[in-house]
């Protein structure tokens, strides 16, 4: 089961990051995150908790698996693995494979780098190309946020969290009867479309159920993780560029030289009697010949 974080983008607060291109994504950068994300984190992942469970459900696993269940509980197992057993194991699966996911990802801009070289060997790239291509390397490498073992860690937990939970409350009952009835749908479907032999098949059906539950539980905690990364740990993306009329610190403006006037009633002036905050009690203007003077600006 997938719960791992997927791959940040947000950008950092600093004027040397104005350039656009250092936001946007290049090919071989999106081949990594589909090979690392799409590829081991998830394609992999399933595959070998999909096997692991699938033994130790109807496999040469079931029997130390039920022998280790009843040392530990004092229940025999007269049932295959439960559902929650089945999750524990992909959860373990998924424990696995955080360490090779967080390995690339901490060397992510140079396998980019190595990889963006490889795919244009035969291609000598524009300026412009270029250009976008070191802009974003150099953002990766420099500025672009990590993930570390503490919001892998968080993050995973957060969502494991809510597995458990959804888990719970649908119950054995309820998570036997989904299997069975998605289990039956397909395979029905598949006989209709002529594939009689998967219709059929006993073994089959067996990996659909554990399919289920893999794929049913791995969107519940994709859930999870959305509301983790957005509501309880937001990562908003800065304002990246300038306004054009700005005017730096100097933003609020109060009524000129009245602070002994009530804000309700100052709050009234027109805009053209107000002046920035720090130019309250002193104004700069230029006489006629041309020359700044200071001068004490006058009462309403």
């Amino acid at each position: 089961m997938s719960t791992l974080p997927p791959p940040t983008d947000n950008p950092t607060p600093d004027e040397n990051l104005l350039d656009p291109n250092a936001h946007k994504k290049i090919p071989a950068e999106i081949l990594f995150d589909k090979a690392v994300y799409g590829g081991i984190s998830y394609a992999a992942q399933a595959g070998t908790g999909i096997l692991l469970s699938h033994s130790i459900r109807y496999g040469r696993l079931q029997k130390p698996f039920n022998n280790f269940v009843q040392w530990i509980t004092g229940k025999a197992v007269t049932k295959g693995a439960s559902t929650t057993a089945i999750l524990t194991t992909m959860v373990m699966v998924g424990n696995a494979f955080l360490i090779p996911v967080k390995w690339l990802e901490n060397r992510k801009p140079k396998i980019v780098r190595w990889i963006n070289d490889k795919m244009n060997a035969g291609h000598e790239p524009t300026s412009e190309e270029r250009e976008a291509r070191e802009a974003r390397l150099h953002y990766l490498e420099h500025h672009a946020p990590k993930q570390n073992w503490l919001s892998l860690i968080l993050g995973r937990g957060f969502g494991l969290g809510v597995v458990y939970g959804v888990d719970h409350v649908i119950g054995e009952k309820n998570n036997a009867f989904l299997q069975e009835r998605s289990t039956e749908l397909i395979q029905k479907g598949l006989g209709k479309a002529g594939f009689k032999g998967l219709e059929k098949s006993k073994m089959f059906g067996e990996y659909l159920r554990i399919g289920f539950i893999d794929s049913f539980y791995s969107m519940i905690s994709a859930g999870g993780l959305y509301v983790y990364s957005h509501i309880l740990h937001p990562h908003k993306k800065p304002n990246m560029e300038k306004p054009e009329n700005d005017v730096s610190e100097e933003t609020e403006s109060i009524p000129l030289a009245l602070p002994l006037m009530p804000i309700s009633e100052s709050e009234k002036l027109p805009a053209a009697r107000r002046v920035p905050a720090k130019k309250a009690y002193w104004q700069s203007s230029v006489n006629n010949s041309g020359k700044e003077s200071t001068k004490l600006p006058a009462f309403p």
